[in-house]
């Protein structure tokens, strides 16, 4: 989540990137920020997709089925 208490998803993201052994870890940026704002910076940052709130239950788990195949996901929901 983008939104964390007492720091961010960006912040979270930094952390496991600089883990030799989490480098190749798919990271997802889920967030209700708005998305035309969040999702150039999620990509900039080195995420590998956005998946915005709320979370369709129909959609989520093709959305994580498609993640798992190596497909970027980057919806708003």
């Amino acid at each position: 989540d983008i939104n964390l208490p007492n720091t961010t998803g960006y912040d979270v993201l930094k952390e496991i990137r600089a883990e030799e052994r989490l480098k190749g870890v798919l990271v997802i940026a889920v967030t209700a920020q708005d998305a035309d704002t969040e999702i150039p910076k999620a990509r900039a940052a080195g995420f590998n997709g956005y998946i915005g709130k709320p979370l369709n239950r129909l959609r989520f788990p093709k959305q994580i089925r498609r993640i798992m195949a190596g497909e970027e996901v980057w919806e708003t929901y």
